[in-house]
């Protein structure tokens, strides 16, 4: 993101239609949230477009490719810049955590946070990823 009033662009890939809602509500104030049920379907939207991304949101668990996978994938292939990925997971626990952070994870937040809560981590990692 160049101008500091400008919105974000951040790419949430979740299977689950009430998380992919969930995150463009807590975050269309400061976001333009372009979501995905897989993350075959986000790679063929990248591949096909090559968007600038600010921020990922991918859930761990996924049909096909999973979040882990996905994360590898944009580790391998979006070397513009390093894109923040943060990795959605029910399952918390150490060695979740240890995976996604070996895939190239930025953050694991569990799901369940209030919208307040998830965007002030977004909005966090962010701020970090700018510094």
């Amino acid at each position: 993101m160049t101008d500091s009033n400008a919105k974000l662009n951040i790419a949430v890939i979740d299977d689950d239609q009430f998380t992919r809602d969930f995150a463009k509500s807590a975050l269309s104030s400061i976001a333009n949230v372009s979501r995905f049920s897989s993350g075959e379907e986000f790679v063929s939207y990248y591949e096909g477009s090559k968007p600038s991304l600010d921020l990922m949101v991918i859930d761990i668990v996924l049909g096909g490719m999973n979040g882990i996978e996905l994360t590898k994938y944009v580790r391998a292939n979006i070397k513009e810049h390093h894109i923040p990925v943060i990795l959605f997971s029910s399952h918390n626990n150490y060695e979740m955590e240890r995976i996604a952070f070996e895939a190239g994870a930025s953050l694991t937040i569990p799901k369940g946070l209030s919208a307040q809560l998830f965007r002030m981590k977004v909005e966090a990692i962010i701020a970090l990823a700018k510094s």
